[in-house]
């Protein structure tokens, strides 16, 4: 991806976890099930390989998702942003862009 295509690809990205898909949270699991689906099919787009850390509440399992790249000299960086809103929000601000902020570059 070019540094030209950024700000329309973050864009797209805020629209469709926002927009599309919406509110997501324990309350509306099958969205955020949509909004963990569409980040793995990003990230395993780029290039990374998925891995879990799973665990179980009330009969559902939510999943961490967690991905790795190797730096350079050693040097360890670790990124993260929660992909759940708050009841009644779209996450526009606080989450879809979270997310965005750590979409990888090639």
């Amino acid at each position: 991806m070019s540094r030209e295509d950024l700000p329309a690809d973050l864009r797209a990205h805020v629209q469709r976890l926002a927009g599309a898909i919406g509110e997501r949270n324990a309350a509306r699991y099958a969205s955020l099930e949509e909004a963990r689906l569409y980040i793995e099919q990003s990230l395993t787009h780029a290039g990374y390989e998925i891995q879990h850390d799973a665990f179980d509440i009330s009969g559902r399992t939510y999943r961490n998702v967690i991905v790795e790249r190797q730096g350079s000299e050693g040097n360890v960086l670790i990124i993260g942003a929660h992909y759940d809103t708050a009841r009644g929000t779209p996450g526009a601000d606080d989450n879809a862009s979270g997310r965005s902020a750590v979409y990888p570059s090639d």
